[in-house]
């Protein structure tokens, strides 16, 4: 979109609520942490996303903003909806980040890093290809 909000274009649909910002590495893939819906079944759990343009994520809303549980699909369990990469369990994602400076040891670069204030501990992930998208290779706690 431009700066005074006009042209607004969709990336993408189907995140629950997409506020922990969005990750990219060294080549544009996009990478985000959707927050996770507390005794929400399917929802419940955040997920790690590989966000593609034009993906469907699966949420939906009713009227009011209640969850529609019946036409979700919050792992691609539904035609046209993409699963994610992971579900990290419960949480509160306060953003995400891929570390990729060279003032960083080489063995963490490329690390996405995800705070969690509720879990009061900080995780990184390792992701590699595995066809159109990623898979993780490793998990570990900061």
């Amino acid at each position: 979109m431009r700066p005074d909000g006009s042209q607004l274009q969709e990336y993408a649909r189907g995140l629950h609520q997409p506020r922990g910002g969005i990750a990219f590495d060294e080549l544009g893939n996009a990478f985000h942490l959707d927050d996770d819906l507390a005794g929400g079944g399917k929802f419940e759990g955040v997920r790690l996303l590989h966000v593609l343009e034009g993906g469907d994520y699966g949420w939906r809303e009713r009227a009011g903003g209640k969850p529609d549980l019946a036409r979700a699909a919050a792992w691609g369990e539904r035609p046209g909806a993409l699963p994610g990469i992971l579900k990290t369990g419960s949480g509160s994602p306060s953003g995400l980040l891929i570390i990729s400076g060279t003032q960083f040891p080489e063995f963490l670069r490329g690390v996405l890093v995800y705070p969690d204030p509720d879990r009061k501990l900080v995780r990184g992930y390792i992701v590699e290809r595995s066809g159109q998208t990623f898979k993780v290779a490793a998990q570990f706690d900061l």
